[in-house]
């Protein structure tokens, strides 16, 4: 990881026992798999995957992260930060 990452939650769902978070664009940063992010409201997880695009959206697509780990859902609105690696 680069430098740290910032988004906010546009929505997510659950998934096989994790959180499918899909963000808002306008996200800064790098993210990669495996690296820790803490959501607000929902807690701390690691990225198991993720993905650029939508079905929803062609023209502006969005961030997906698949996270394992959290405590909540993770809520529209939500700020989501990297989160350095120990």
């Amino acid at each position: 990881m680069s430098e740290r990452f910032t988004g906010t939650v546009n929505r997510s769902y659950a998934l096989d026992g994790k959180r499918v978070v899909i963000l808002e664009t306008g996200y800064d940063g790098d993210i990669e798999q495996g690296d820790l992010v803490e959501i607000a409201g929902a807690g701390q997880g690691r990225v198991e995957s993720l993905a650029w695009g939508s079905a929803f959206d062609a023209e502006s697509p969005p961030l997906t992260l698949i996270v394992d780990g959290l405590s909540a859902a993770a809520e529209p609105g939500a700020k989501v930060a990297s989160v350095a690696n120990d």
